[in-house]
This record gives C-alpha cells, sequence and structure tokens, in this order.
C-alpha cells in the first residue's frame, strides 16, 4: 500500500511529503516546506523562525530537533502555491498512510493523526474545488 513519505517510489506520494518544497505564505511571513514551518514553530527567536521557515528536505527536518518543545499542532492551509493541490488530486482518494510519523503529540509537532486529518481535509477541498471548475466550464461552454 503507498503511503505518504519523502523517498516513496511513486512520486504522487512523496510529494506529499513535509519535506517538500513548497512556496507559501503563512501570516505573511515566506516559507520553503511545511517542515520548515513545523520546525520553526519551535524556535522562540523570530529570526531563527524565519530562517528556518526557509528550509526544506532533510535540512528542515533536522532544523529543530534538538529543542524541547510542545505547542500547537494544527497543519495550516496553504496561501499561493497550487502545486499542493495538484499533488492531493493526484492521489485521488486512495488510502492515507505515513507510518514513520509519530502518534504522541509530546514527541512530535504533528501526529499521524493530525497529518491524515488535514490531508484528508486540504484533499477534499482540492476536490471539491477541482470539481467547481469542471461545472464552472461546462456551463460556460453553452
Amino acid at each position: 500500500m503507498p503511503e505518504i513519505i519523502s523517498n516513496a517510489q511513486d512520486t504522487k506520494w512523496a510529494r506529499l511529503s513535509n519535506l517538500t518544497e513548497r512556496h507559501f505564505l503563512y501570516l505573511g511571513i515566506p516559507h520553503r516546506s511545511i517542515e520548515g514551518g513545523l520546525q520553526g514553530m519551535k524556535f522562540k527567536d523570530p529570526q531563527e523562525q524565519k530562517r528556518v521557515f526557509l528550509l526544506f528536505g532533510k535540512e528542515a527536518q533536522q532544523a529543530g530537533q534538538h529543542i524541547n518543545w510542545t505547542r500547537d499542532r494544527n497543519l495550516y492551509d496553504h496561501e499561493g502555491d497550487p502545486t499542493l493541490a495538484v499533488d492531493l488530486l493526484a492521489t485521488k482518494h486512495e488510502e492515507l498512510l505515513h507510518s514513520i510519523g509519530k502518534s504522541n503529540q509530546l514527541h512530535t509537532v504533528l501526529t499521524r493523526n493530525d497529518l491524515f486529518a488535514n490531508v484528508g481535509r486540504l484533499r477534499d477541498r482540492a476536490h471539491r474545488e477541482e470539481e467547481r471548475e469542471i461545472n464552472r466550464i461546462v456551463c460556460n461552454s453553452f
């Protein structure tokens, strides 16, 4: 069964990893990956946060590993990067799996359940938006 993991053989699943480079704004601050955003939230210093927000890949993943923290665990929506919707739509309605994530909220910024809930919500929204666009095109063609 395919799963969301950065080194998945099927790129449609690998691209949904938090490590994937994605340019978006959150609260007006530029980010380059979900992982950079999640790790950046661990830092108290605003300058260090901004630096980490611009990381992606393994560098982002390792940026906040040394910090002892507890924070809110909400995966935020993207503003401005349409590639996430494209990548979510590529998975159609297949089951979401991510076995390497942690389930204890004290040991991770984003638990597996949070990931599934948020990715599922974003994928459902992408499907609704795609359906609205299809209906708009069909209605305008008559």
